[in-house]
């Protein structure tokens, strides 16, 4: 059975955006109704921004997501852990959940790095970028949430625990 996860994180603006680029952008994110002018000024930045080039220095949180999926792969029977963003980095969800469904895989895990409930992004917006592609995709599809809270009580206090006795 071919099984291939997606590591979906949140992502983050690249810190060595030009501050005038990033004002515009938030600024048209958050308008509700944006003129088409607008709209299409929007567009560009938005794909200016998620095809910014990404390393560790300019955007430590995309390198972190890339090296915790790396970690995953070695550390699994997975054949592929590809890493996701929800805003500001690509791949999208949606466009690594299209990849994995290309790979003539049996089965898609989708993994968030957003552990606990009471998130937008992980209660609502990965659930329904899932049932967008569940209807064209060939393979079953998993969402790995929510997580036992209690599971991330012991790994937290594990990592208490060291810096306690330490």
């Amino acid at each position: 059975m071919r099984i291939i996860a997606i590591l979906v994180g949140h992502g983050q603006l690249p810190k060595d955006l030009p501050e005038e680029t990033r004002r515009e952008y938030l600024v048209l994110k958050a308008k509700r109704d944006r003129t088409r002018e607008e709209e299409e000024r929007y567009q560009e930045l938005e794909r200016k921004i998620t095809n910014w080039p990404r390393n560790q220095e300019n955007d430590p949180y995309w390198s972190s997501i890339n090296k915790l999926a790396k970690l995953l792969k070695e550390r699994s029977s997975l054949d592929k852990v590809i890493p996701a963003f929800n805003e500001f980095c690509n791949p999208s969800l949606e466009k690594a959940l299209e990849e994995a469904c290309k790979e003539n895989c049996d089965r898609i895990i989708v993994i968030p790095t957003m552990l606990i409930p009471g998130g937008v992004h992980s209660e609502e917006e990965i659930p329904e970028a899932i049932e967008r592609i569940k209807l064209r995709c060939g393979c079953e599809i998993i969402y790995l949430w929510p997580f036992d809270i209690n599971e991330i009580a012991n790994m937290l206090m594990a990592h208490i625990s060291k810096l306690a006795d330490g």
